[in-house]
């Protein structure tokens, strides 16, 4: 096989730039790994609220206010109510991949319909990209798995 058709090969910024990010992610994994690299990057003691999290992190408030909801009840983020209060990152979070804050949003990681057809493959009648998406999926959740928030996604 060539090593530019050789999809397992490649590094994992090379398969964002090709297929996309909303190829691999969901628009919703996409704005709440936002908002927690944009906590990540703030001291640990510091609560940020809605707004100015929206702010920082480019994800429209309204949307990242349902988001941070789910973060703070799967224990990623930990909330105060009142005057210096908001959100920050909590210790299960500082501990999160990219993954991990994937499964939160409870939304396929990697498309499941073919890039071919509207329709999705069949183990038993796959299109002509189907062993090549695989190994792209494969990669990128790979990559996700070893990717943390803490330390703004390095692996």
């Amino acid at each position: 096989m060539p090593a530019s058709r050789n999809f397992a090969m490649r590094s994992p910024s090379w398969w964002i730039r090709t297929c996309g990010e909303r190829v691999v992610i969901s628009l919703t994994s996409k704005d709440a790994l936002r908002a927690l690299l944009s906590v990540a990057r703030l001291d640990a003691q510091t609560y940020v609220t809605v707004v100015e999290l929206a702010e920082i992190s480019g994800v429209p408030k309204p949307y990242l206010s349902k988001l941070i909801k789910q973060l703070v009840k799967s224990g990623y983020l930990e909330g105060r109510k009142g005057p210096g209060g908001g959100v920050r990152l909590s210790a299960e979070g500082r501990k999160a991949t990219f993954y991990d804050i994937c499964l939160v949003t409870n939304e396929p990681i990697t498309r499941e319909h073919c890039f071919l057809s509207r329709t999705t493959c069949r183990k038993n009648t796959p299109c002509a990209f189907h062993a090549h998406w695989k190994e792209i999926s494969g990669a990128a959740i790979n990559f996700l798995k070893r990717s943390r928030i803490i330390n703004g996604g390095a692996i």
